[in-house]
């Protein structure tokens, strides 16, 4: 929590909205809100999925427009008719769904827009320079004339994170900002949030991950079904109360797996075995049991999601993948499907969804894979749906693209795609990033009810409470290689060492 600046004390909001209401068609999906931002405090925003946390966000930078109330900027009425006016009004936003090219180079995705000029020609290299003292600011040392799609999501966070500083921002949304993160980067963002507040910038931190709520923010707004059901300091809540104005109800997030589940499937046949997997250094021997759920633990560009594209062949790099005794030789997602592997990718908007169309649409693709098909039929995509939403609520409209559903009812879309090829194996990269408590809850349920099933579960995750909540056995990797195999029993700060560069850890 930060220390109050003599702006802050002040209490005149750089920013406020009053009464802002917003529907689409017959939903109203924002009910009279109010929210101040202060200069120099960092005001969380937490709600379930579909409580209009976006929506908000969209309004407060000119996305969209409300259909009732008013934003003001100083205390004085203010129209944002588009982004292009909340930028002018130096209010910024980095969303969950990084908007960086990955055609351009860091400099330029961080000077886009503030180009520098010489004549009629860019200047390069000043450009690089104001960028490289940007991203700096934004405690960032990755080279300006490398590319997005080489980095890391925490890398091309802080690139966006330096547009908004070069753009010298009043106000700065943070949407989800540390669902890509590991430990350390959490920490890093959270000291960079501090810095930026004490020279009187006022944050608004959206959030799922109500612990770095209560280490973040000052103060939180609660939010179910587009109405404001509390506001108070955080030194005033905790969690649980938290949770219980999100949702109506107490959820029990502290469960573990059950280590006799974990005995039970090391009994069990193997599923998936990994033979001589390349590693940076060293290659990977891994069986995975029946009924086994491994959860691959490790920071931001640690490799971790390297190690599983590398089970489904994306890119294919050697080693042997055996599914129930059978080699299924050299690999590519494609033939993973084929051979009973299901992958859930990190980035579901990037890699997994295809976003314009609709849910039973983009159930049915990998069953179409799988079976050979080019083709299918409106029926087939309702039935395939149907049947793999049997273990799952959906809340939204599925005939819609699935573009317009909120982030954990579009991860259970793509859990319910996994579920329709009938696989052996699951491969899941960052299973609930920035989903809602609710919907984490369920797609932890489902892990579990799935392994209990007979599947093979091999899981990435950045939360180590999430790793540890579901796992029945840890592998770390740190600088592209698995630094230890532990018991899901293990104390936290352990997996942390194990975790940093080996120049990091102590001994």
């Amino acid at each position: 929590m930060n220390t109050p600046t003599a702006a802050a004390a002040s209490g005149t909001p750089v920013l406020e909205a009053r009464g802002l209401t917003k529907s689409f068609g017959t939903a109203r999906v924002v009910d009279g809100i109010h929210l101040s931002l202060l200069p120099g405090r960092v005001h969380a925003l937490v709600g379930e999925n579909g409580a209009g946390k976006s929506t908000i966000i969209k309004m407060l930078c000119g996305v969209e427009q409300p259909d009732e109330g008013e934003l003001l900027l100083d205390g004085e009425a203010i129209t944002l008719h588009a982004p292009a006016d909340a930028a002018s009004a130096r209010i910024a936003t980095v969303y969950q769904e990084l908007d960086v090219i990955d055609e351009l180079t860091v400099a330029q995705n961080v000077m886009l827009g503030r180009e520098v000029r010489r004549g009629p020609f860019l200047d390069d290299r000043a450009s690089a320079r104001l960028a490289a003292a940007a991203l700096a600011r934004a405690g960032s040392t990755v080279d300006t004339q490398a590319y997005p799609r080489d980095l890391s999501l925490a890398q091309q966070q802080r690139i966006v994170i330096a547009r908004c500083l070069l753009a010298e921002a009043r106000v700065l949304i943070l949407d989800e900002p540390t669902a890509a993160l590991g430990p350390h980067e959490v920490d890093d963002l959270a000291v960079l949030v501090r810095e930026l507040t004490a020279s009187g910038v006022s944050v608004l931190f959206v959030s799922h991950r109500l612990e770095e709520v209560m280490e973040i923010a000052d103060e939180v707004t609660v939010l179910r079904d587009g109405r404001v059901v509390s506001h108070r300091p955080v030194a005033e809540t905790d969690p649980a109360r938290i949770i219980q104005e999100m949702t109506g109800r107490e959820l029990d997030l502290t469960a573990v797996r059950s280590p006799a589940a974990a005995a039970a499937s090391a009994e069990r046949p193997v599923v998936l075995e990994l033979r001589g997997l390349p590693m940076r250094e060293s290659t990977l021997d891994l069986a995975v049991h029946a009924g086994e759920i491994v959860g691959i633990a490790g920071l931001a560009g640690s490799g971790r999601t390297r190690l599983i594209s590398h089970i489904i062949g994306d890119p294919w790099h050697g080693g042997q993948v055996i599914i129930d005794g059978t080699d299924v030789g050299r690999l590519d997602p494609a033939r993973a499907l084929a051979a009973g592997i299901a992958f859930l990718p990190e980035d579901r908007k990037r890699d997994g969804l295809v976003l314009e169309q609709s849910a039973p649409f983009n159930v049915s693709l990998s069953g179409l894979i799988r079976a050979g098909r080019r083709w299918t039929s409106r029926r087939d995509d309702t039935r395939r749906f149907d049947d793999a939403m049997q273990r799952m609520s959906l809340r939204g409209n599925p005939r819609g693209p699935v573009g317009r559903l909120s982030g954990g009812n579009q991860q259970k879309v793509l859990l319910a795609r996994l579920l329709a090829t009938d696989p052996r194996v699951i491969i899941l990269d960052e299973p609930t990033r920035g989903v809602d408590i609710g919907a984490k809850k369920e797609i932890w349920e489902l892990l579990e009810a799935l392994a209990d099933s007979g599947l093979a579960i091999v899981m990435v995750s950045s939360e180590l409470p999430e790793i540890l909540r579901l796992s029945d056995r840890i592998l770390v990797v740190a600088e592209g290689q698995v630094t230890g195999e532990f018991p899901a029993s293990t104390p936290q700060h352990v997996l942390l060492r194990a975790a940093l560069p080996a120049r990091e850890r102590v001994a």
